[in-house]
């Protein structure tokens, strides 16, 4: 099914046709929950998608993106917690692994033990520097695309892995929750607080920048 979205100075397509057995990594953000009910509306029965939650454990405790938060927003109890790569603090060495492993490690194992032809992820673009170099900071998360700069991830994992949103920035799926009546209240996007924003760290400013951008006209 094709969607359109974002401002009339910057309309993109996006065209989702999942197979029959998928699942979809959800934490509390907007950009995954957006992307789970655009599946919903393309495959019609929401019990098809399985929705996996990986959690992650850092220095202040649980983030969150917790299986509670992803059951808040998708109004469902059938969360699979994914958390055989569980990630320690630094003092928990050797058993401590860096994010990006934990997240590598477990998206082979969604795939692989589950049985799911396809895994959906809501990566997309970072604000473009050249143009907000505010955005140009220690903060910046990295968003890439695995067979690109996880070329150690099997081949048969990397193919199946789908990310409808990767050319998109944040005000297009800001505009896809609008034309689709995607609720965004109970949503975190803020790294610093549990609850609320503090509308200062990096993804407070990614989100109000989101909706300024969908403000501007020709």
């Amino acid at each position: 099914m094709r969607f359109e979205c974002g401002p009339e100075w910057d309309i993109r397509v996006i065209d989702i046709k999942p197979k029959n057995k998928i699942g979809i990594m959800m934490t509390g953000g907007i950009d995954s929950l957006v992307l789970y009910n655009l599946l919903k509306i393309v495959m019609g029965d929401p019990s098809k998608i399985l929705i996996f939650n990986v959690i992650a454990l850092g220095d202040h405790g649980e983030g969150y993106d917790s299986p509670e938060r992803v059951s808040l927003l998708t109004d469902r109890y059938d969360i699979i917690k994914i958390d055989k790569y569980i990630k320690h603090t630094e003092n928990d060495k050797p058993y401590y692994k860096p994010w990006t492993e934990v997240l590598d490690l477990s998206q082979t194992h969604m795939l692989e033990d589950f049985d799911i032809d396809e895994l959906y992820i809501g990566m997309n673009m970072n604000p473009p520097t050249e143009f907000f170099p505010e955005f140009d900071t220690s903060e910046r998360p990295r968003r890439f695309w695995y067979t690109q700069e996880t070329p150690n991830l099997p081949e048969s994992t990397s193919t199946k892995m789908r990310a409808p949103f990767l050319n998109l920035y944040k005000y297009h799926i800001l505009d896809l929750a609008n034309k689709n009546n995607i609720d965004l209240r109970h949503t975190q996007s803020c790294q610093e607080y549990m609850h609320g924003h503090c509308g200062e760290c990096w993804w407070c400013l990614e989100r109000a920048w989101g909706y300024n951008q969908l403000k501007i006209t020709k």
